[in-house]
């Protein structure tokens, strides 16, 4: 049976889930999809749907600090100032600090602060990326943005040239790493 490599960027949560809900006839604050911050450590954010009407939930920032980083949009950060790393011209962001990497949104640094990178954090534009070497790899092809291939048994992805870190691992025998020039995957031997 076929298994996909499954993916290998880290997975950064935020704290809190940010949403949006379709506007239906909402009027006025604190409504019309927005957020803000209700204290140091609170999130509120307000939707509107056409069936339930206009609703309103309270998120607590487990630590950290919430900060208003735009017009009716509030997150969890690690402090109440810009964080010196982070382009407050950016939407958001995706750095390194040592081998961690975390995120960045609009100045701030987001919660949880990082992740630690199964190899080391390749500090790159438009955004870091945890990779098995700080150069890029060389079976990668750096025109690709986004391609898999196959080390041996063992399927990879590859972005912008650089071999991610983790991964699926190695395929178990009888299966065979296969690449179709898009996926690479573990199929059974002919």
């Amino acid at each position: 049976m076929p298994t996909n490599l499954s993916p290998t960027l880290p997975r950064l949560s935020f704290g809190i889930t940010l949403f949006a809900l379709a506007t239906s006839g909402c009027e006025g604050p604190p409504y019309r999809n927005s957020q803000r911050c209700v204290d140091d450590t609170t999130i509120e954010a307000c939707g509107c749907l056409e069936a339930d009407g206009c609703k309103c939930r309270q998120s607590a920032c487990e630590s950290g600090v919430c900060v208003e980083v735009g017009p009716a949009l509030a997150t969890c950060a690690v402090s109440k100032e810009p964080w010196p790393a982070c382009d407050a011209s950016v939407a958001k962001q995706v750095l390194c600090d040592g081998d961690t990497i975390y995120t960045c949104l609009s100045g701030w640094r987001l919660l949880p602060t990082a992740n630690r990178c199964a190899g080391v954090c390749v500090a790159r534009e438009p955004q870091a990326l945890c990779a098995v070497s700080p150069d890029p790899w060389p079976a990668c092809d750096p025109q690709v943005s986004q391609e898999q291939l196959c080390d041996g048994d063992t399927p990879y992805e590859c972005v912008d040239g650089y071999r991610l870190a983790g991964g699926a691992g190695a395929c178990q025998a009888p299966a065979q790493c296969k690449t179709d020039g898009v996926r690479a995957t573990c199929k059974a031997a002919p």
